[in-house]
């Protein structure tokens, strides 16, 4: 049994779309592996935060020690205002962005000296991801946060990132054929309206897989073996 003219139409624009998705990837690569170079003149943007020992324990005989567990646990954060404040588009108002001092996992706790591993407990913690998904993860937790306090300084650009514009320009073609005109969603490559990963390589292999198993068929039937 063959199949008929709008069943082979579909699995066609169907391929089409994933050699697309193949070929977007592809691209992001290339664009990732761009080169960076440095600024003639820094460029002011916005400040930056970030943890530092309290003035009275960095005075303080254990100073040295706690600065070392520091240097584990750090982390930045950017914000066009100095108060690191965001607007919550559901309520309307002002919130404080939250930042937190890293937590470890087991491979880097074991590299701590053991005066280090006696200032760390061992939790799960809950984690809800941007899509929705909530993983829990057992971690290494700094028992005296208090400790860290915030540090907000000017922050400034040094360095750009080169761009290529042929790149640009077909990421943003193959982007609008995917999603804007909703090809992916028409044929089956996302479940949702809105992108997720994890969806689309599920479907994309349920499709593949159905090609494969129809021209198979296609081509036993056909004598051609």
């Amino acid at each position: 049994m063959k199949r008929t003219g709008k069943s082979q139409l579909i699995d066609d624009r169907r391929r089409a779309l994933l050699r697309l998705e193949q070929r977007y990837n592809e691209l992001q690569d290339a664009k990732r592996d761009l080169p960076v170079i440095p600024l003639d003149k820094p460029i002011r943007n916005g400040w930056e935060r970030t943890f530092v020992l309290r003035e009275d324990v960095k005075r303080s005989k254990d100073g040295p020690f706690f600065l070392s567990i520091l240097a584990k646990l750090n982390n930045v954060d950017h914000c066009k205002r100095k108060d690191f404040k965001h607007k919550d588009y559901r309520t309307g108002k002002m919130k404080d962005i939250v930042q937190v001092i890293y937590d470890l996992d087991e491979k880097d706790y074991v590299k701590l000296s053991p005066q280090e591993q006696r200032h760390f407990f061992y939790t799960t913690k809950r984690i809800r991801r941007w899509h929705g998904y909530t993983e829990y993860r057992k971690v290494y937790v700094f028992d005296k946060s208090w400790m860290f306090v915030f540090k907000v300084r000017p922050s400034f650009l040094t360095h750009t990132k080169v761009t290529d514009g042929e790149i640009d320009s077909e990421i943003h073609k193959i982007a609008h054929i995917l999603w804007d005109t909703k090809m992916a969603l028409v044929y089956g490559l996302c479940d949702r309206g809105n992108w997720h990963y994890d969806d689309m390589y599920k479907v994309r292999d349920r499709i593949m897989e159905n090609v494969l198993r129809k021209e198979m068929v296609n081509y036993y039937e056909n004598g051609e073996f």
